[in-house]
């Protein structure tokens, strides 16, 4: 929960004129990166609007200070509080947090946290003010998430960081089965409260509900997931939930978006402590293709799915289908930071680099951990190799779960020439990812062959033998 706060403390809330430096961007880039990502909205909220339960009285429920047009919407939602009373049943709340927050991501030119930073925001314990300033919102949505019988209940508020006042408290109901609904009331009644100038854009509600409650309850614990760093166990267990959604209903676009996403972030981020040839880390991408190419018939401006299928082409194919994903999306950090991988793939480090930097320039938060790992072997190209060690070590403090970056830290201190350090890092790499094994091959830079064999020959796999790095067979 926001702490209280101080009174002489004064609220100031820069609001981040983020659309001026889209403007200026030229070019457009991700390693496949965090689940954090909220995998899709659920509805057309254009003409829906039902008041569950009465807001509180006319003195606490205030408008907030005039939206301009030139102030990017920006929306912070904090975790949902489990009131239920049965721990086994947090994942309702944290299912709706993440629910709501893709919703509200659906705000044409609104900014929202991604969920794993609003937990890290909620960890910090702030004050109202304080979240402003260091999240970069306007707005602060709170609450709980408590059941009554066969009743979800929802209590939520949302507050104003500029003004530091409380817009309004509300209780939002609806039956177990029908979570759908309450989460309509309340991106609605946030949308019709913050300005009127806004709108959701239209989702195809037949193709997008969950029609059968089993399958709303799994892509509820799904979404649960979105709090959760990326994880190999997590990321199992995401493709264990879809396919057991897709066998109740084949027809569920989410399941199956969600399935895709999963299986291509076990290809790219976690090939090694998976074991996986270079034969089956393709065939892992080929099912995640075929199955994002069957939500794409459906939803042909599915960007989550143009990373999928970005990620089974070739390089140069993946930079159109990603200038494809800017036109949809030209807000998204996700995509430079995906356009930047394959400008480091192509050998093309002035644009990967530009790109990547461009993404943390985007909204986003908290860059993800491939983002620095792979900044960190731009920088290891090009001979830098302190700035090399200071990405690796940023990536693996961001997300300490990917050995990728562990194995990126090593190369780099490898390459200084600083084996102590180097083994130090691949010792600790294999006391947590036992099975880690790295790529023998990679592929050339197009043009630049030669370069790119001298490189790998001289420097890259020389670093590996001293780092102590197991390649794979």
């Amino acid at each position: 929960m926001i702490q209280p706060e101080p009174k002489s403390e004064a609220v100031t809330e820069p609001v981040p004129r983020w659309k001026a430096a889209m403007a200026r961007a030229r070019k457009p880039v991700l390693v496949i990166a965090g689940v954090g990502t909220v995998l899709g909205g659920l509805a057309s909220y254009l003409t829906v609007y039902r008041t569950v339960a009465g807001t509180v009285p006319s003195a606490t429920a205030t408008s907030p200070d005039p939206v301009t047009a030139a102030d990017p919407i920006s929306i912070l939602v904090l975790p949902l509080a489990n009131h239920t009373g049965d721990p086994a049943k947090a994942y309702m709340a944290d299912g709706l947090t993440t629910a709501i927050t893709g919703d509200l991501s659906r705000i044409q030119d609104a900014v929202i946290v991604p969920p794993v930073t609003a937990v890290a925001l909620q960890d910090k314990k702030l004050t109202l003010s304080q979240l402003g300033t260091e999240a970069r919102v306007r707005f602060v949505l709170q609450g709980g998430v408590g059941i009554s019988g066969e009743r979800l209940r929802v209590h939520a508020q949302l507050s104003d960081t500029r003004s530091g006042r409380q817009l309004w408290s509300q209780v939002f109901e609806a039956p177990l089965g029908d979570l759908f609904t309450l989460q309509d009331d309340m991106t609605v009644r946030i949308r019709t409260s913050i300005g009127p100038q806004m709108v959701l854009l239209a989702a195809r509600e037949a193709k997008t509900r969950e029609k059968k409650p089993q399958v709303a309850d799994i892509i509820l614990r799904l979404r649960a997931l979105d709090l959760q760093q990326q994880s190999l166990p997590g990321l199992k267990q995401r493709v264990e939930l879809a396919q057991q959604a897709l066998a109740i209903d084949p027809d569920s676009l989410r399941a199956r978006q969600i399935l895709a996403r999963s299986l291509s972030l076990l290809a790219a981020n976690f090939a090694g402590e998976l074991g996986l040839s270079p034969a089956g880390q393709r065939a892992l991408v080929a099912q995640a293709a075929v199955e994002a190419r069957r939500v794409l018939t459906s939803e042909p401006d599915n960007v989550q799915m143009l990373y999928v299928l970005a990620i089974e082409a070739d390089d140069t194919a993946a930079l159109k289908i990603l200038a494809r994903a800017v036109e949809i999306d030209p807000r998204s950090a996700l995509t430079y930071q995906q356009l930047g991988m394959f400008h480091r793939n192509l050998g093309q480090n002035e644009q990967a680099r530009e790109a990547l930097m461009k993404s943390m320039q985007l909204p986003s938060y908290l860059p993800p951990a491939g983002v620095y790992q792979i900044l960190s072997t731009v920088s290891r190209q090009e001979g830098r190799y302190d700035e090399a060690i200071d990405w690796a070590q940023k990536s693996v403090q961001a997300n300490p779960d990917i050995a990728l970056a562990r194995a990126t830290l090593a190369l780099a201190y490898a390459m200084k020439g600083d084996e102590r350090s180097a083994r130090a890092v691949t010792a600790e790499l294999y006391k947590r990812f036992p099975g880690f094994k790295g790529q023998r091959s990679v592929a050339p830079w197009p043009g630049r062959e030669a370069a790119h064999r001298e490189y790998v020959e001289s420097r890259l796999k020389p670093a590996a033998r001293l780092a102590g790095l197991r390649l794979e067979e």
